[in-house]
């Protein structure tokens, strides 16, 4: 069956169009025509044009009228089969002297760097973020000028200027190059790496890459551990292009460091931090190796213990180098008396906390001055309540703490023989005076001694008279035996031969009549002996 061919479409011309219409005089625009169908290829004419522009043979012509005026542009469209299409519109010309102030905004570029642009013939330009340029309107192509070593995505146009303000950003980019450090000598798998403009590239195979701009830039070269960079630093100037810098590796001769413990137990563990780097073990000796140089040390005993020296320099120089090392271990104690057995106290050391239930706070330390601070048990004061301790050779390193608690008192009991109970006798004791009964006199009273003197009722006399009554820890009985003047001595001698006083008095005189009832004084308050 014979291929249908299908009827070819009319030429035709849609147009013309103005931009901007109206137009002003003197001033740039544009007439664009659109032609579709026929047999392509077109020839443009118009005619009716403004005084000033001329007919050419595009789709686009930009033109400049000279006179103001009301205009019917015609457009005829001539295909190559000869056919033609014609349109005409109306265009506007006037006297229009307003201008508009647009703005052209850049980024990318250092503050300060010179830019601009180049509008229908004329160039802009400015050292700060904005240009503003005032244009009347009409059509303008333009060109963003070149900045050496940036870049700009557009760089070429066309701006309408009508009755609206525009901003237009102009964003430049550095232009880059592939720089690459280049090496062969380190082992596959070592480490090395490139400190460029502030920025490290780190690698572990021969290349090391980045990306610089068109300038010259400072390097330099972190080589690994034991190994030298010829040459360690330097300057890369890229131009236009990729760039190569070689870095070459050297090894580094290396000697043993060997540090040497005693005076450890088995399996304890310490190190030793050498130029920073952190060594350890729990044989006795560890070893590490080090290029020739001088290199500070420090020892990290195991807690409780002291090490000598604990830090100093060693000289490495062309062999392996062996330190000694001694340990020793200093123990701190506290050691209390005073307290109750069992009585929880504490204490800060060196601003550690110690605390127990026995008499001994303890705490393994190095060797030093230490000091401390016995934290307060209500009702209880120690003595000191803070202070020093020395720890280390020549030094026990115990502190001793004695606590005083409330005072505890006891029965003393002055008791009375002799006397009829119709009379009446009295005592002072440690310058005090009381008044006594038949069964005599009690008193609470601390540990102490005890000064006191008997009043006897007139024609008796007391034995003893007076005296010093001794308070030890425990309750005290003195038997106090009255007699008249010239009566046989009788002794009296108290229940508990620990505790009870022994005296002996003349009996003789006569007896007076009267007596209190016993009398019990409570919690009277003496001056200690």
């Amino acid at each position: 069956m014979p291929a249908v061919s299908r009827p070819e479409a009319a030429l035709a011309v849609r147009g013309p169009i103005f931009e901007p219409n109206p137009a002003a005089v003197d001033h740039r625009f544009l007439i664009e025509a659109n032609a579709s169908g026929g047999q392509p290829p077109y020839q443009f004419g118009y005619g009716g044009l403004p005084v000033g522009c001329a007919s050419q043979n595009l789709s686009v012509i930009s033109c400049r009228a000279n006179a103001t005026g009301n205009y019917t542009v015609e457009v005829n469209v001539t295909d190559s089969a000869g056919s033609i299409a014609t349109s005409s519109a109306r265009l506007r010309v006037s006297l229009d002297n307003t201008v508009f102030g647009e703005v052209w905004q850049e980024s990318g570029l250092p503050l300060g760097t010179p830019w601009g642009v180049t509008i229908y013939g004329s160039d802009y330009t400015s050292s700060m973020r904005q240009l503003q340029i005032f244009l009347a309107p009409g059509y303008y192509p333009y060109t963003v000028d070149a900045v050496p070593g940036y870049s700009t995505v557009s760089t070429n146009g066309t701006v309408v200027v009508n009755n609206s303000l525009f901003t237009r950003d102009v964003a430049f980019a550095r232009v880059l190059y592939p720089v690459t450090f280049l090496q062969s000598t380190l082992p596959d798998g070592t480490p090395w790496s490139v400190m460029v403009d502030g920025r490290t590239v780190a690698s572990t195979n021969s290349t090391a890459q980045l990306e610089l701009p068109n300038e010259t830039t400072s390097y330099s070269v972190a080589p690994p551990i034991f190994w030298r960079a010829i040459p360690p630093r330097g300057n890369v100037t890229v131009v236009g292009g990729p760039t190569t810098v070689n870095i070459s590796f050297v090894p580094i001769p290396t000697y043993a460091v060997t540090f040497i413990a005693s005076g450890l137990p088995n399996l304890s563990v310490w190190s030793v931090d050498v130029n920073g780097t952190i060594v350890t073990s729990a044989l006795y000796n560890l070893s590490t190796i080090e290029a020739n140089g001088t290199y500070a040390f420090f020892v990290r005993p195991p807690t409780g213990w002291t090490a000598s020296p604990n830090q100093g320099n060693l000289s490495v120089s062309g062999q392996a180098v062996r330190q000694s090392i001694t340990f020793a271990f200093y123990r701190l104690t506290l050691h209390e008396t005073g307290l109750p057995q069992g009585t929880n106290w504490s204490a800060f050391v060196n601003g550690s906390l110690l605390y127990g239930t026995t008499a001994n706070l303890t705490e393994g330390i190095p060797a030093g001055t230490y000091g401390f601070g016995v934290n307060s048990l209500p009702g209880w004061t120690a003595t000191p309540r803070v202070g020093t301790i020395v720890v280390g050779p020549g030094s026990s390193g115990v502190a001793e703490v004695s606590f005083a608690g409330p005072l505890k008192k006891f029965n003393l009991t002055f008791l009375e023989s002799g006397l009829p109970s119709s009379l009446t006798w009295s005592i002072a004791v440690d310058g005090l005076d009381a008044l006594a009964g038949v069964q005599g006199l009690t008193l609470e009273l601390p540990n102490g001694s005890y000064p006191f003197t008997i009043n006897a009722p007139t024609g008796w006399v007391a034995s003893p008279s007076n005296g010093a009554a001794v308070v030890v820890g425990n309750s005290l009985n003195v038997s106090i035996v009255f007699a008249v003047p010239g009566t046989p001595t009788a002794s009296w001698l108290g229940s508990d031969p620990q505790t009870w006083l022994t005296f002996t008095a003349a009996l003789g005189g006569s007896v007076a009549a009267g007596a209190l009832a016993g009398v019990v004084v409570d919690r009277l308050r003496f001056r200690r002996g």
